[in-house]
């Protein structure tokens, strides 16, 4: 795997770990309106980027590289783009 695809995967790995903490019913604020089905979607939405990023990595340790992966990866980046960490350089993946 390369250092750009690397640090990529552990960038979007610890924003959706974020997402993560910061979508449990205790963080959450109370709308009082479908709260639990609300953190479960949440929930699900992370485990399923989770398992997206994780599919990429294994392709990329894999050594079954494509521009598709990269593109995959840099695709889940952008909401993440006013963290500190965020990479405008992930950005030319996409294209």
């Amino acid at each position: 795997m390369t250092d750009k695809a690397q640090t990529l995967v552990e960038f979007l790995l610890a924003r959706i770990a974020e997402d993560e903490r910061a979508w449990t019913p205790a963080l959450m604020p109370v709308t009082g309106v479908g709260l639990s089905g609300l953190c479960k979607r949440l929930q699900a939405e992370c485990e399923a980027k989770r398992r997206i990023v994780g599919i990429a990595q294994a392709a990329l340790d894999e050594d079954t590289y494509t521009p598709d992966i990269h593109e995959i990866l840099a695709t889940l980046a952008p909401p993440y783009a006013e963290h500190s960490d965020y990479q405008e350089r992930w950005r030319d993946l996409r294209d």
